[in-house]
């Protein structure tokens, strides 16, 4: 899985992306800001004011529930969820189910950003 994160003056766009193939994977470490990830487009992020998170619907059923973080949360739908904070080289993305606790998380590394992964909580 792969994750596309653009900041335009203060505006973050995200897409999260899925790769079929683990070789057509790009290695982070070679890759720029810039480059393109090339999998397959999973869902675009929705900014959360509230939480101050980015959040990408995995089940979009409604509009409404695709482009409200509200409504995922009260509807009990599955997203992940990422801090707005990107200034580290490594992002942790939180699985959830509406208001529920996180059922696990994941790190990904940003592109062209050297860092150890941590373990899988």
């Amino acid at each position: 899985m792969g994750l596309a994160i653009h900041e335009k003056g203060g505006d973050v766009e995200g897409e999260l992306y899925v790769y079929d193939d683990a070789t057509k994977m790009p290695d982070p470490e070679g890759m720029g800001d810039e480059d393109r990830l090339f999998g397959l487009p999973l869902c675009a992020g929705i900014v959360d004011e509230e939480t101050k998170t980015l959040v990408f619907p995995l089940q979009t059923n409604t509009l409404v529930q695709a482009n409200s973080a509200r409504a995922l949360r009260a509807n009990g739908a599955s997203y992940v969820e990422f801090s707005l904070d990107f200034s580290k080289p490594t992002l942790e993305g939180r699985w959830r189910d509406g208001a529920s606790p996180p059922k696990f998380t994941r790190a990904f590394i940003r592109c062209g950003k050297k860092a150890a992964l941590p373990e899988p909580k």
